[in-house]
């Protein structure tokens, strides 16, 4: 899945990640991968998340902890917009910002299954940070974000 929330570490832009499910010894296990490159080139942000994945009540619920000295901890509780859809989860996601001072923040989300045929360098190279006017997120997520953002 690519994931997309708003971020306040990079000024309330839409942060698009990688998040790959797996089984492991009757678990879901979970790995998100986050890049961003601020426009100057001056701040590279590489976080990678590992945690598990469970399923109750019709809700995904999602919790990981970074990969970093840090270990913040990152919760999202997901959920289909119809029972019979899997290609976009939508639902809230909760952490921790790097910036401004370390200060915990929540944010919608809507994550999008990606192709079965779609390589993992391919669907890495599509994350990073995104305006919300940008063309190359997908349109029902960036409706969805922005229709969260005027709530």
């Amino acid at each position: 899945y690519h994931g997309h929330f708003i971020t306040p570490t990079w000024d309330d832009k839409i942060m698009r990640t990688l998040i790959w499910l797996r089984e492991q010894d009757g678990y879901v296990v979970s790995h998100t991968f986050e890049r961003a490159l601020s426009q100057d080139g001056s701040i590279v942000q590489k976080t990678k998340y590992s945690g598990l994945a469970s399923y109750r009540g019709n809700r995904i619920y999602v919790l990981e902890s970074a990969n970093s000295e840090d270990g913040f901890l990152s919760n999202s509780i997901l959920y289909p917009a119809h029972r019979q859809q899997v290609k976009y989860l939508q639902g809230m996601t909760m952490g921790v910002a790097t910036r401004p001072r370390m200060a915990p923040y929540s944010s919608n989300t809507v994550w999008k299954k990606l192709p079965e045929r779609m390589t993992a360098r391919e669907a890495l190279s599509q994350t990073g940070v995104f305006s919300f006017n940008d063309t190359r997120i997908d349109v029902i997520a960036r409706k969805q974000l922005n229709e969260a953002q005027k709530v």
